[in-house]
């Protein structure tokens, strides 16, 4: 089910005179980290950062299924955020970024 357009998030943020893919996409990174979110997906011009599991929590998952499930909070859908590197042509890069409107994506883009 698709959410409506009018509940989603969508800026497009332009970034400075020589910041580059990798600079943008770490940048995109540590936002992520500070709002709580980790990354769920990457390609070359992409990222996608997902409420919820750590690193840790899969590790424990692994190791002790029962017990991963119940520590884990529950996740919402619709809760994550996509950035996607976009070429100004000579004017550099922009990074779209696109949520629900809600505090998760709204702290991301701050």
């Amino acid at each position: 089910m698709t959410m409506p357009s009018n509940s989603l998030l969508n800026i497009r943020l332009p970034c400075g005179r020589g910041v580059d893919d990798e600079l943008a996409m770490r940048a995109c990174s540590e936002a992520a980290a500070e709002v709580g979110l980790t990354l769920g997906a990457r390609t070359p011009t992409s990222l996608v950062f997902l409420p919820g599991a750590k690193v840790t929590r899969s590790l424990l998952r692994c190791m002790a299924p029962g017990l991963a499930q119940a520590l884990e909070p529950a996740t919402r859908a619709g809760a994550g955020v996509a950035a996607e590197l976009l070429s100004r042509g000579g004017d550099g890069l922009a990074i779209s970024i696109m949520s629900p409107k809600e505090a998760s994506g709204e702290a991301f883009v701050s």
